[in-house]
This record gives C-alpha cells, structure tokens and sequence, in this order.
C-alpha cells in the first residue's frame, strides 16, 4: 500500500506532469481516517523549488509514524519535480498541480498509485494529526483495557481453579466424617457390647470364692480379661478425641479457606462460589452429626469406668 512505500521510504520525491500556468507554492493535503499527508511547496524561483513532506499515520498496533523531509525540484508549466533522497534510494512521483490540487502518481518499487492533494491551511495537517494522536490515544487506552481485561481473566481463571480444588477437597474431607460418624456409631456399640461383658465378668468373678490356687488363678484371669477389654476400649476413645480435635481444626481451617474466596467472589461476580459454600455446608453438617455421636461415645466410654 501507499502508506507503507512512503513510510518506509519517508518520502524521497519526484514530481513531474503538465498542465496550465499555475503558482504552486502552498499547502497541499491529503487524509484518510488513519493517515495525514502534507506537500509544502515553499520557494519557486525562476523554475527552481523548495518543498516540505509531512506525514502522520495511525498503525494497527495504537502508535503513531510521523516523519517529515525537505525536497528541492523544478516547476515549469504546471510541471513540478521534486526529489527527496533516503540513504541511497528514492522515490518518483507523477501528477500535476492546477493551484486548488495536486494529482500526483507515486511509484515506488515498481510500482504506482495516484492521490489526489487539496490546498489548504497547513494549519489543517495539524489538525489531522492531533486526531490521529487522540485516536492513538483512544486506541491505547482500549488497548489497555483488552490486556487488562485478559489478564484479569487469567487471574480469574487461576482464581477458580482454586476455588474449585478447594471445593473438592472440603467436599472430600465432608465424606471423610461422614465416613467416621458411622465408625464412631460402631464404636459406641462397641463400648457398650464391652461394658455388659465387664459386668459379666465381673459377676462371674465375684461369685468365685477366693482362698484356693484354682480359684484366686481364675480370678485373676478374668481381671486380666477385663483390663484388656478397658484397655482397647480406652484406645479406641483415645483415636476418637483425636479424630475430633482435628476435625474441629480442620472446619476452623476451612471456614478461613471460604471466606477468603468469597471476598474475591464478591469483587468478580464471574467467580462461581456456590460449590464451595455447599461444600462447607456439608462439612459442618458432618461435622454436627459427629458431635452428636461423640457426645454418646464419651457418655458409654465413662461407663467402663477404666483405670
């Protein structure tokens, strides 16, 4: 395209054409909706001119190319050739200039493109380009907000993701008492099957009259019995107070966990915390029923009445 040959080049020049006797120092303008070009013819003495290039172009990227070179040429008979020099290239252009515009031809590699210029107030060039400077602007600050925006997505994302992985894990850890509830049931009945054979034992040993070795040996057997029964029973309420101090921790923890998610939920309604609460809901709920058991496992545990 035009704009890149001339970019590239920043505009070496030559203008030639024909048409009637015109006078073309001035202003010469041409715009599009992201591109300003500005021809200054500034001197014409006997056939001998100077000349200004200007442009301003607003990329894809938001930012803004400028550039600007002088040019020195002859004008005859509406004829006008003008070069500018970049490094060892140049550029050629064609037209004609009849005071009110110029028509000029670019060729540039090979190849050619016409654009029309219209006289006007150098004045209007910096007007171009002060909106291509506020579309660059505009354009940054979108720019801005779509990388903001991206990056507010992947923390979102990397945010759910813990959201999500901690939902199971508390939703993991509510099956785990689940789990417990129903062994602390079996427990209790255990405690319970254990306290009647106690007290059988118990009967049966106090009914032994004592005094011979046959018999104080029976004895002692059976409160050997009893003792190993106490004594399992007494581990059993020593893994179940364990169990329950760390499940009071781990709900301690947990509420701490949500609570924390639920402050990012709040600031992103993108965020989905509902899992998460349900998940917390179930522990508790777990974690009420285990109390309610543990308080009738202490309760027939004291019954044993273990040393």
């Amino acid at each position: 395209m035009l704009w890149v040959r001339v970019l590239l080049l920043l505009l070496p020049i030559a203008i030639a054409g024909c048409g009637s006797l015109t006078e073309p120092t001035g202003s010469y303008i041409y715009s599009e909706a992201d591109g300003a070009m500005m021809l200054q013819i500034t001197r014409n003495v006997e056939g001998r001119v100077d000349a200004n290039f200007s442009i301003a172009k607003l990329e894809e990227d938001g930012k803004i190319t400028a550039g600007a070179r002088q040019m020195t040429g002859t004008y005859r008979d509406g004829s006008i050739n003008l070069v500018g020099h970049s490094g060892e290239s140049r550029t050629l252009i064609s037209g004609l200039i009849d005071g009110k515009s110029a028509k000029l031809n670019f060729f540039v590699d090979g190849t050619s493109e016409s654009v029309e210029f219209h006289k006007d107030d150098p004045r209007k060039f910096d007007e171009l380009s002060s909106q291509l400077r506020t579309q660059a602007a505009d354009r940054a600050r979108t720019q801005q907000e779509v990388d903001f925006e991206k990056q507010r997505g992947t923390v979102r994302s990397d945010t759910q993701g813990k959201i999500d992985k901690a939902a199971s894990a508390i939703s993991a850890q509510a099956q785990e008492v689940g789990q417990a509830v129903k062994k602390l049931e079996a427990t209790v009945a255990e405690h319970a099957a254990a306290l009647a054979e106690i007290r059988r034992l118990e009967t049966v040993a106090s009914g032994i009259r004592g005094g011979t070795y046959d018999n104080d040996t029976k004895i002692r057997d059976i409160q050997a019995v009893i003792q190993d029964m106490k004594a399992g029973r007494s581990q059993s309420h020593s893994r179940v107070q364990s169990f329950s101090a760390n499940l009071n921790t781990s709900v301690s923890e947990a509420q701490q966990q949500v609570e924390a998610f639920q402050i990012a939920c709040s600031g992103d309604p993108l965020l989905e915390c509902g899992t998460l609460n349900a998940a917390l809901q179930s522990l508790k709920n777990a974690a009420t029923r285990f109390a309610t058991v543990h308080r009738r496992e202490e309760v027939s545990y004291a019954a044993l009445a273990p040393d």
